[in-house]
């Protein structure tokens, strides 16, 4: 899985692998094989969940969450509305924000069920594994990414899944939908470029360095006019646009945390051991 690209290691052998494991993030896409999503799903219990659990920094307090039985209760019974044979099908735009919403809730369920644990790359089958209904069809995270959403959406689709890391882009506040989903795109690409953590702009020596995902997925964010520095110049922070816009410095990549996105300190420190790394190749 791209969302389980590996972290830069200076070991030889450790290139290796990391190698073969960065071959999935320029995999060519998968067939567009359809998923049916059933039209008029009611997103509004996801986006409250999102505002009591979320911060601004887009971490989630899972051991609140955890504890509450009935905000636990209330994930579920979203996520079971996915579940029924649809009657009438989303399309468009509709369905795209609903899967998007799914990917997203699907994950904090994932990790609500292992909590509290350092990084859900210690979790096996994260990506790959069908636990998901979806229209009377089970599917896994890699389905909904690669197969549902990619194919559409493009280079947009890289912004908004959250895989639960501290490198990933923020997980927002809001759940997506069809009348909103272009502006909430771009608000969540907005967020995730002003995290001075995860993307860090120097005019003074002219130096970007930003999330590794504008490595893995370079191919796509080409697609837009201009590449990677274009994408990046038209959704950073304001004060950086002119100096980025110039696309007159050098781009370097951070490299990725993988411990989980938690409020706390869990998985702060987190690092994937040469061992680790080799045996979440093999459990995916």
């Amino acid at each position: 899985s791209p969302r389980g690209c590996c972290p830069h290691s200076k070991a030889p052998f450790l290139l290796i692998i990391a190698g073969l494991a960065l071959l999935g993030a320029h995999t060519p896409l998968h067939s567009t094989a359809s998923v049916e999503v059933p039209s008029g799903l009611d997103h509004k219990p996801w986006k409250q969940l999102l505002k009591t659990y979320v911060n601004d920094k887009g971490l989630v307090d899972y051991k609140r969450w955890k504890e509450s039985s009935e905000d636990r209760k209330a994930l579920k019974d979203y996520i079971d509305q996915f579940a029924s044979e649809p009657e009438l099908a989303a399309k468009g735009k509709e369905k795209l924000a609903a899967l998007i919403n799914a990917y997203n809730a699907f994950t904090v369920e994932w990790v609500l069920e292992h909590y509290p644990i350092a990084s859900i790359r210690e979790i096996k089958g994260t990506w790959s594994g069908r636990h998901w209904d979806i229209g009377g069809n089970l599917v896994s995270l890699d389905d909904i990414e690669h197969k549902y959403l990619r194919p559409i959406m493009g280079w947009k689709v890289h912004g908004v899944l959250v895989c639960a890391a501290r490198s990933c882009p923020p997980l927002q506040q809001f759940a997506y939908t069809d009348e909103k989903l272009d502006s909430q795109v771009s608000e969540a690409f907005q967020a995730w470029l002003a995290r001075p953590d995860l993307n860090t702009f120097d005019p003074n020596i002219k130096l970007a360095e930003v999330s590794k995902i504008f490595k893995w997925y370079r191919e796509e964010f080409n697609e837009y006019p201009g590449g990677v520095k274009a994408v990046i110049a038209h959704f950073a922070p304001e004060k950086y646009r002119s100096f980025l816009a110039s696309a007159e410095y050098t781009l370097t990549f951070k490299n990725y945390n993988w411990g989980l996105n938690d409020q706390s300190d869990l998985g702060k420190n987190y690092k994937l051991s040469p061992l680790k790394l080799l045996f979440s190749m093999f459990k995916e």
